[in-house]
C-alpha cells in the first residue's frame, strides 16, 4: 500500500511538470483586413496585443485559411539596436512542442545582412541625426532571409522578395519602432507534423534576440534554438507600462524567457544588453 502511494504522488509530481512545460496557448484570430506583409502596422491594432518585458517586444498573431501572420513590435531604442545589430530568429515546432524544427532568420544581423546583399544601401553622412540615418539606412536596404527545414524548394537564402512561399517584411519609423511582420503557408507547417500529434492546428514559437554585442551575428554552426529543451512557462501578467526610451505603450504581458548560455558570452560586459527568448503556442 504504501508502495503504492509513492507511485501515485510520483506520477502526480511528473504531471505537474509537464503541465508546467506547456507554454502559453493563444488563438490566432482572422485578420480584420488583409494582411500586406509591408513591415508597416496599418492592418494591427497598436500596441499589439502581447508583450514581454524581459525582451522588450510585443507580439500578435492572425491566420486565415491558408496562412499564419506573426507580427513584432519593438518600441524602445536599446531593443531596435539589438535587432538590427544582432538579428532575429523564429523557431517554428510544427507539432505545438519544443522540438523547433523550422526555422526564419529575418532581419539578419547588419553584418550578415551586408554579407548576403552586398549591394544593401549604405547611407552616406549628411544633415540627419544618426538614429534618422539609421533608419532610412534600414528602409531603403533590401532584406535577406534565411529559411531552414521547411523542405526542398523552399530552404535557402535569398533577397526577401526572392523568397516566394515564406514572406516576411520589416520596417521602422518614429511613431511606430521597428516593426516585422511574417507570413507562413499552412500547408508548410502541415506537412511537417506528425500524423501521430493530437493537436494538429497547435504550432509552438519562439522568438530569439541575441546579445547587443554579437555584432556578427548568430554563432557559426548553431543547430537549434539557444534555450533549447521544451517550450517554456509563462510569465507574469499586468500592462507593460512605458518606460525610458520607450516610443510606444505596451501590449498585455506574455510569456518570456532569457536565452541559454552561447559560446560567445564569455567574458561579456556587465552593460551588455543581453538577448532572450519569447516561447509560446498558436491555435489556428
Amino acid at each position: 500500500m504504501k508502495f503504492k502511494t509513492i507511485n501515485i504522488l510520483i506520477l502526480l509530481a511528473l504531471g505537474t511538470i509537464m503541465l508546467s512545460c506547456k507554454s502559453t496557448l493563444y488563438t490566432a484570430d482572422r485578420p480584420v483586413l488583409p494582411v500586406t506583409i509591408d513591415g508597416k502596422p496599418g492592418e494591427w491594432s497598436l500596441p499589439l496585443r502581447y508583450s514581454d518585458s524581459k525582451t522588450g517586444l510585443q507580439y500578435t498573431m492572425a491566420s486565415d485559411s491558408s496562412k499564419l501572420f506573426i507580427c513584432i513590435r519593438a518600441t524602445e531604442q536599446n531593443t531596435m539596436m539589438q535587432i538590427i545589430n544582432g538579428g532575429l530568429d523564429l523557431w517554428i515546432a510544427p507539432d505545438g512542442s519544443g522540438n523547433e524544427t523550422m526555422e526564419i532568420q529575418f532581419p539578419l544581423a547588419m553584418q550578415q545582412e551586408r554579407k548576403q546583399a552586398p549591394n544593401m544601401t549604405r547611407q552616406k553622412p549628411g544633415a540627419e541625426k544618426p538614429g534618422e540615418m539609421m533608419m532610412k539606412m534600414f528602409n531603403e536596404s533590401e532584406h535577406s532571409i534565411i529559411l531552414k527545414g521547411f523542405g526542398k524548394g523552399v530552404d535557402g537564402n535569398f533577397v526577401n522578395s526572392e523568397s516566394k512561399l515564406i514572406q516576411a517584411s520589416a520596417g521602422m519609423d518614429s511613431r511606430s519602432g521597428l516593426f516585422i511582420e511574417y507570413s507562413i503557408p499552412l500547408q508548410l507547417i502541415k506537412q511537417k507534423q506528425s500524423a501521430k500529434n493530437p493537436d494538429a492546428n497547435i504550432v509552438g514559437i519562439q522568438i530569439e534576440t541575441y546579445d547587443f554585442a554579437l555584432l556578427s551575428g548568430r554563432p557559426s554552426g548553431q543547430q537549434g534554438p539557444p534555450s533549447g529543451g521544451q517550450m517554456g512557462g509563462a510569465g507574469g501578467g499586468g500592462q507593460m507600462g512605458s518606460g525610458g526610451g520607450q516610443m510606444g505603450d505596451g501590449g498585455s504581458m506574455g510569456p518570456g524567457g532569457g536565452s541559454g548560455p552561447r559560446p560567445d558570452d564569455a567574458g561579456s560586459s556587465d552593460n551588455e544588453l543581453k538577448g532572450g527568448s519569447i516561447k509560446f503556442r498558436i491555435k489556428y
